[in-house]
Parts: structure tokens; C-alpha cells; sequence
């Protein structure tokens, strides 16, 4: 029995299509992200790097729980996702794709670097979906796609931090003879992070 709540004109076959639609994407999406890093995770330079590997192990941790409750607010609205999420999984890996490299990396800055990326994309679907759900009027839904963004932000943060330190050492590491600084990670850091700063940030409010 379908618990969905008729509260506007929007006929329920249409809300549920639409419901649908947001689900498999953002489902789809977070699926092909979470092959990726756990691909990452094999890579004997991560497992090699205890700060790293945790970090990859709290994505894999995050976007685990976001498919599971993905699936049971499908679930609670007989949102019936099957045939949707196929098509959507598909449109998905090309654009995850083309996120990640398909040759394994050699360079722990570059799997940073694609798993920010992907991470920002399902940010952004997340900040789609609490539209959506206020749109519909259902909170239900827009109170988890926040949740579910304020999972993601601080794991763009912490790769947003780590990023530059891993640039420094590998640029020294491969040029070992040319005049490089190894000592500039956290001066790289602090820059970047400026960008951030929230006088910046409420500039643009």
C-alpha cells in the first residue's frame, strides 16, 4: 500500500515518477563513485597510506549508508526504481567515467583529486534533491538529501586539506634533483583553504 501523501495537484503517478527519477540518479551516481574508491583502496600506494586509506574507508562508509536509505525512502513511497535505475546506472558510468581515470593512478593527488570531483557531483545531486523535496512538499525527502549533503561536505573538506600536501610530495619525489620546496605543504594549504574563508563565502550571500 502506497503511503504517499496526496498534499498538491500533482497527480500521484506523476510524484512518484518523479520521485523515481531523483532516487535512481542520485543512487546510481553514488554506486559507480563507491566502485571507484573501494578500486582505489586496492591500490598498494593507499593501502600503504594509513591517512588516506581512512579517508577512503569514510567515503566507502558514507555512500554505503546513503544507497542503503536511498533504497528504503524508495521503499516507503512503493517507488517501484528497477527499470529507472538501470537506465540511470547506465547514463551514470559514463559520466563517472569520465571522472576517473581508467588507468590505474600512480599518484595518490590524482585519485584525490577524481574522488573530489565525484563527490562534488553527488553534493550538487543532493542539493537538487532538497529543492525537489520542498518543491513537492514533501520533507521527508528534502530533510534526507540534507542530511545526506552535510555527510558529504566535510569529506570534501578533508580532501580539499590533504590534496595539496600530497601534490608536495610527490613533486619532490620526482624531482629529486631539481630545486623544489618540501616544506611548502601546509603554506599550500593555507592558501587554498583561504578560498574558503567564510568572509569569502558570505560575500556571495
Amino acid at each position: 500500500m502506497c503511503n504517499l501523501q496526496i498534499n498538491n495537484t500533482i497527480p500521484m503517478s506523476d510524484r512518484l515518477s518523479l520521485i523515481q527519477k531523483h532516487v535512481s540518479d542520485q543512487s546510481a551516481l553514488e554506486r559507480h563513485i563507491l566502485e571507484a574508491v573501494k578500486r582505489q583502496r586496492a591500490e598498494d600506494m593507499v593501502r600503504a597510506d594509513p591517512d588516506v586509506n581512512t579517508l577512503l574507508i569514510e567515503i566507502e562508509r558514507t555512500l554505503e549508508s546513503h544507497l542503503d536509505a536511498l533504497g528504503k525512502l524508495a521503499e516507503s513511497y512503493d517507488a517501484k526504481t528497477e527499470s529507472v535505475f538501470k537506465k540511470a546506472f547506465t547514463a551514470a558510468a559514463g559520466v563517472v567515467a569520465g571522472l576517473y581515470d581508467q588507468v590505474r593512478s600512480e599518484e595518490i593527488s590524482r585519485d584525490l583529486r577524481d574522488d573530489y570531483t565525484a563527490l562534488s557531483l553527488a553534493a550538487m545531486g543532493y542539493t537538487a534533491f532538497t529543492a525537489f523535496g520542498l518543491t513537492i512538499k514533501e520533507p521527508r525527502i528534502a530533510d534526507l538529501a540534507e542530511r545526506h549533503l552535510k555527510d558529504l561536505t566535510p569529506l570534501l573538506v578533508s580532501i580539499s586539506e590533504k590534496l595539496p600536501v600530497y601534490v608536495v610530495k610527490e613533486t619532490v619525489k620526482e624531482n629529486p634533483e631539481a630545486t623544489v620546496d618540501a616544506t611548502v605543504g601546509p603554506e599550500a594549504v593555507r592558501r587554498t583553504q583561504s578560498a574558503w574563508a567564510r568572509e569569502v563565502t558570505e560575500s556571495l550571500a
